[in-house]
């Protein structure tokens, strides 16, 4: 069960790396001191080096790397120590100058020598410990690695954060208190990547009467009470005065959150709240240079469409126009 004390092994899973690492560092040390007391001096970390170059008699510094999993800096960097202690000598390739092979000298084979005992006695104490658990310890390890190398761990990670961010993001609508952050995070990604036009300045300076009064929605991402993204839903100006369709427009995250999945929530949110209030059809303008917003739009379910003339002369910026019907019966009544 372990220790109730140890605080690496109550952090669980978090904690898997430090772990093993523990148990890494505490047979290095043993093996280490048991060399010593025996009379061996040999660095244990160099062992899966030395073993494969007694194996294959002759082995390159990118062979070894990819036979031991390891970087051939470090390989390089092993090679180095060894040879320096007259174990192996390291020989130029005659084809490639940037190619070096490693052989064993003849300490190197006397050291071998010398530790085939040393390791028959570490091998048996440690099958010894990994034959009284519950599950052999060798083949649970080879799943793991398998595990590990079957899945881009980096990606994993990354869709994680983003499901932790999604989970503690709570999405209110506009208030006097919030409306400052409205212009706050849309000029900052306007300054970042274009520049604030005439059309943003009117609609950020007073979104009041360029946005609410006219029957459309402003959107908070608040994120332990700090805001961290907004969007707006605004309806079409059309003949009719439907109202049936709304642009999808002034959507900023906090620049230090970009990528966390944030913008997919607060989509998420709009696109549910705008089925339910019967609304028909959402659209948006965006930018080609802006590729993560326009894959995020496309995964989320929004088509390119071309642009009209009036979408063009919105912005300057714009080059990409996207909808997203609601009501399929009514689309294909359109």
């Amino acid at each position: 069960m372990g220790n109730p004390n140890d605080h690496i092994h109550s952090l669980g899973y978090l904690a898997l790396g430090s772990r093993l690492k523990r148990i890494s560092d505490a047979l290095y040390a043993a093996c280490a001191e048991f060399y010593k007391a025996n009379g061996v001096e040999f660095e244990p970390s160099n062992f899966p080096l030395l073993t494969l170059i007694e194996q294959q008699k002759v082995v390159s510094l990118s062979d070894a790397a990819t036979a031991l999993g390891i970087t051939q800096a470090a390989i390089s960097q092993k090679a180095t120590q060894m040879q320096k202690a007259g174990l192996i000598k390291l020989t130029q390739s005659t084809l490639d100058k940037r190619s070096k092979s490693m052989s064993l000298t003849t300490k190197g084979q006397v050291l071998i020598g010398q530790l085939q005992p040393l390791w028959y006695a570490i091998r048996q104490t440690q099958h010894d410990i990994g034959s009284e658990l519950l599950h052999p310890l060798l083949p649970l390890l080879d799943a793991f690695e398998t595990a590990i190398s079957g899945v881009n761990l980096l990606h994993q990670m990354a869709t994680h954060l983003r499901d932790y961010y999604a989970e503690r993001i709570v999405i209110t609508q506009y208030n006097k208190t919030l409306s400052p952050h409205f212009k706050r995070l849309n000029e900052l990604w306007l300054n970042e990547y274009f520049s604030i036009e005439p059309h943003d300045k009117k609609v950020l300076g007073d979104p009041q009467r360029y946005i609410l009064d006219r029957g459309g929605r402003i959107y908070f991402a608040l994120l332990d009470a700090q805001v961290v993204g907004t969007c707006a839903l605004y309806p079409e100006e059309s003949d009719d005065k439907t109202g049936a369709s709304y642009e999808f427009t002034k959507m900023a995250m906090d620049p230090n959150l970009r990528g966390k999945g944030i913008g997919r929530r607060m989509l998420a949110h709009v696109i549910e709240e705008a089925c339910g209030d019967g609304i028909e059809r959402l659209y948006l303008l965006t930018s080609s240079k802006l590729n993560p917003a326009c894959h995020l739009y496309r995964t989320m379910g929004f088509t390119d469409v071309p642009l009209t003339a009036q979408d063009a002369a919105k912005y300057n910026r714009a080059d990409v126009k996207m909808e997203l019907w609601l009501n399929q019966t009514n689309r294909s009544a359109a």
